[in-house]
């Protein structure tokens, strides 16, 4: 046994002091060894056998109490640190699962009708701030209807999203009897300034789009003919209406 330190208490001084010199020097030195070593090596003389034997009994009291004390902290912390292990295994174990059952959703208009952005990863059907969503089922190529592909590759690459909420627009409203018009339609506004300026900042989402049918917009631009006024109109001489009225009563 090898100690760093034991108690001395104050008492045994004052005990000490009423003893001669060389048996309280001999018990000084039987305690000292006695407290760091556990044992005393030199015989002592008769009185201060009898006297260390009193010390002896209080300096194994004091290091069986610091021993269980000791041993009680060991326990303590290694239940603690079980703990704190079993705990991050679980932590561990749990991001495994949520990433196992994680879906990325690639189509996700952030249109402002409270439509979101395709690359979130929502986990375990969460959203990023904790509440539950309905998942967009994933579109298969035999439920996609007709005409829907080719408006789906004419659309300007960086719009498009939420591919399914199209799909179950374009479903809803039977837009492939007039899917042709819809594509072709597509196919102009790509060209146009309004849909290539900024670099297509400006062309709405695929289903802001069909919400708001905005090829018929175009249709009415493309037919839209404004009536001439026949006061301006040159009669068949040359000369205007509104100039002729002018001159008759200049005349008159």
């Amino acid at each position: 046994m090898n100690r760093q330190s034991f108690i001395f208490h104050k008492e045994w001084a004052e005990s000490l002091k009423m003893l001669p010199k060389d048996v309280r020097v001999e018990i000084y030195d039987a305690i000292v060894e006695y407290g760091l070593s556990g044992t005393v090596s030199a015989a002592l003389k008769p009185v201060a056998t009898a006297l260390f034997t009193v010390f002896r009994a209080r300096l194994d009291a004091d290091m069986a109490k610091y021993e269980a004390k000791c041993q009680k902290l060991r326990n303590a912390g290694r239940k603690g640190g079980l703990a704190k292990a079993t705990k991050s295994y679980q932590m561990v174990a749990n991001a495994k699962g949520g990433l196992a059952n994680a879906t990325i959703d690639n189509d996700i208009d952030n249109d402002v009708s409270n439509e979101t952005d395709n690359s979130i990863v929502k986990p375990n059907g969460l959203t990023p701030c904790g509440t539950r969503f309905a998942p967009v089922p994933d579109v298969k190529s035999d439920s996609i209807p007709k005409g829907f592909a080719d408006f789906w590759s004419a659309y300007p690459r960086k719009r498009r999203v939420n591919k399914h909420g199209c799909v179950q627009k374009w479903k809803l409203h039977k837009f492939e009897a007039i899917a042709d018009k819809i594509v072709a339609d597509v196919k102009r506004q790509s060209q146009s300034p309004d849909w290539t300026k900024d670099g297509g900042q400006f062309v709405p989402m695929p289903l802001t789009y069909l919400n708001q049918r905005r090829w018929e917009d175009s249709a009415e631009e493309a037919t839209l003919v404004v009536a001439p006024n026949p006061s301006t109109q040159p009669l068949d001489d040359g000369i205007s209406p509104s100039f002729a009225r002018q001159w008759a009563g200049v005349s008159q």
